[in-house]
């Protein structure tokens, strides 16, 4: 896997972080991630004490920054894109993540205690993407998907191009690899009767439902 694409060291970060957000363990990670990074700043013994905050919050900026932006590309609420922004307070000392609707006020706040606080009108819903945005997301290359997938970087493009045109059966291979539900890439037809197969593209050839 290659994160070339990318040009900032934050986005990166957010790279690693999208597939734990859209598995719902985003606070479990941030919250391991930020008790080994207040262990590592620690152990500097010849740093004062300014230093050391100075290296915090520049450490936490950076991942604060990441996780924001890991949040502001997989979900959408209202049909609106979602803010994401980083808080400290400076009472208790602990970093939180606040990911918030402005239109309609929901939001999620992470924690590095490892708490999540939700105050849901309804449900955040997972962007979607195209098939070309989903490989980048998913930091994979043309060759490196292509290699991974059996196919030629030439019959990718066409996919990406047109997914509309491929099977079902080579859907999965791609939501598999990808690591996105079907609801989060747009195949074109994700709602509609596939022809010539009797089936829909959310429902397998045995009856049960696939959307995950």
């Amino acid at each position: 896997m290659t994160t070339n694409h990318f040009e900032y060291p934050a986005q990166s970060i957010a790279f690693m972080f999208i597939p734990f957000v859209m598995n719902g363990k985003a606070g479990k990670v941030f919250s391991k991630v930020m008790e080994d990074a207040r262990s590592a700043v620690g152990k500097y013994d010849d740093l004062t004490e300014a230093e050391r905050e100075h290296v915090m919050n520049v450490t936490v900026g950076r991942l604060m920054q990441g996780l924001s932006i890991a949040y502001k590309t997989t979900f959408t609420c209202c049909g609106a894109h979602v803010e994401a922004r980083g808080i400290h307070n400076k009472n208790t000392g602990i970093y939180s993540l606040l990911v918030r609707c402005n239109n309609c006020g929901n939001y999620v706040r992470l924690s590095e205690t490892g708490s999540m606080e939700k105050c849901e009108r309804h449900e955040m819903r997972m962007k979607e993407v195209t098939l070309r945005s989903a490989r980048q997301l998913a930091g994979l290359s043309e060759s490196e998907a292509a290699k991974a997938l059996r196919v030629t970087i030439k019959q990718l493009r066409k996919w990406e191009r047109h997914p509309d045109k491929m099977r079902y059966s080579t859907a999965l291979r791609f939501r598999k690899l990808y690591g996105r539900p079907f609801a989060g890439i747009r195949f074109c037809w994700l709602h509609k009767e596939k022809r010539g197969t009797g089936f829909s593209p959310l429902v397998g050839k045995d009856g049960i439902a696939v959307t995950a």
